[in-house]
């Protein structure tokens, strides 16, 4: 029996056929921070996904192809390393982890997945972003490699380098200034009617050492105590300290804003969070224009692992109505240890601890 569901994010829905035997599960659990899953169709799908256990096409009569990447991060663990081949007109992909192989139908505008066991989650991760992602480009989005809270229904982003303390100011916000979290590692940004607009994007929660030494509730929940202790305490904060933490685990102690939330930016924060004896803001005149250097495609300019979505807009006009958008929007830059007073969010425009205006808590 085939079970059969929408799954939609801003403008995009795919029709997921779910075959016997495929556990979908995990997938929804990850997603559910951003996207909706709901049993049925609308018939307003832009892509189909045929999932059952079996293969896609017949791998050892087809033979070895072209190498190629689902995912390839700096981080073995997130890398996905695959093969290319065709079969009767048709591009195919494989996995070489787990054996997963994909059939895409241009056609039919279907990708058949041909599972090996019942939920290669890993793999089912990657091929759904990545199509959201580059139907989502097409409609006008702009990724950003920047963190996100929501708050009263403004949204802050922060901005900046991995490792430049991005999640660390982030839950800083939510701690202590009554935000949820919106998006850690990547968030979408769009103009409308001249304001800049964002919504989050669903990924692992990337938390530093440094960070995590901050604040007792994640040190205990995902086990830090001895690493923290077996680190050097002048590489505590370096970015090979980061980890990949359990996005279910890191929502249940972190608030986390409403499925499907969008929000005006009001504010941009460019980080540099590091060992200090204290945390220093400042107003940058033109803060928006650091935001090009973070901006992340989402097809590749060295050629894409397959062609269900190609690119078939000028991406730069919705590029420059972004970045004039975020010209209009009051930009920080923050140096030091991250640790966040009153005085601080009245630099911010933020509201303090108690809920009080920053401004009147002085």
């Amino acid at each position: 029996m085939t079970t059969t569901y929408a799954l939609t994010f801003l403008e995009t829905e795919l029709r997921v056929n779910v075959g016997a035997g495929v556990d979908l599960q995990p997938v929804r659990d990850f997603f559910s921070s951003h996207f909706t899953f709901r049993e049925g169709e609308s018939g307003r799908a832009r892509v189909t996904l045929n999932l059952f256990l079996g293969e896609a096409y017949p791998v050892s009569s087809v033979g070895s192809g072209e190498r190629v990447w689902i995912r390839q991060s700096a981080s073995a663990f997130f890398s996905v390393p695959a093969e290319r081949v065709r079969y009767e007109g048709d591009e195919c992909v494989r996995s070489l982890e787990t054996g997963t192989t994909l059939r895409f139908r241009m056609s039919r505008t279907e990708v058949d997945v041909g599972l090996r066991e019942p939920c290669p989650l890993l793999d089912l991760i990657e091929l759904i972003r990545d199509l959201v992602l580059k139907l989502e480009q097409e409609s006008g989005k702009v990724a950003i490699h920047a963190t996100s809270c929501l708050r009263d229904g403004e949204a802050t982003l922060i901005v900046g380098a991995k490792g430049a303390g991005k999640s660390s100011l982030a839950i800083e916000l939510v701690r202590n200034f009554g935000f949820t979290f919106l998006s850690g590692d990547k968030t979408l940004l769009w103009s409308h009617a001249g304001d800049l607009m964002c919504a989050g994007w669903p990924d692992w929660p990337h938390i530093g050492l440094g960070t995590a030494s901050n604040y007792p509730e994640l040190v205990e929940a995902f086990g830090l105590a001895e690493q923290i202790a077996r680190a050097d305490a002048g590489h505590l904060w370096a970015t090979a300290n980061k980890l990949a933490l359990d996005p279910t685990r890191f929502r249940g102690l972190v608030p986390h804003a409403p499925c499907g939330a969008n929000a005006k930016v009001t504010r941009l924060i460019y980080p540099r969070v590091e060992p200090a004896p204290g945390t220093d803001v400042s107003e940058l005149a033109d803060g928006y224009a650091g935001l090009a250097a973070h901006i992340e495609a989402a097809f590749r300019p060295d050629g894409d692992w397959h062609a269900m979505v190609s690119p078939s807009v000028d991406v730069r006009r919705s590029l420059e109505a972004t970045l004039s958008a975020a010209g209009q929007v009051p930009a920080f830059k923050l140096r030091g240890i991250g640790r966040l007073t009153d005085e601080h969010g009245k630099q911010l425009g933020l509201k303090g601890r108690a809920g009080l205006d920053a401004t009147e808590n002085h």
